[in-house]
């Protein structure tokens, strides 16, 4: 009962292990998409104060 309960356990903690990685690569990759696209927001509201 015991051993098949920290299976589990193991087994959800692989799971989440896998799934923080391939979303720290994701973002990896999006994360400079988002940096461009705010200064380009920043940028145009700072002419559309002016």
């Amino acid at each position: 009962m015991t051993e098949s309960c920290f299976g589990t356990i193991a087994f959800l903690f692989t799971a989440t292990d896998l799934c923080f990685s391939t979303t720290e690569s994701c973002f990896g990759t999006i994360a400079p998409l988002f940096a461009a696209i705010a200064q380009i927001i920043v940028k145009f509201f700072d002419s559309d104060r002016r």
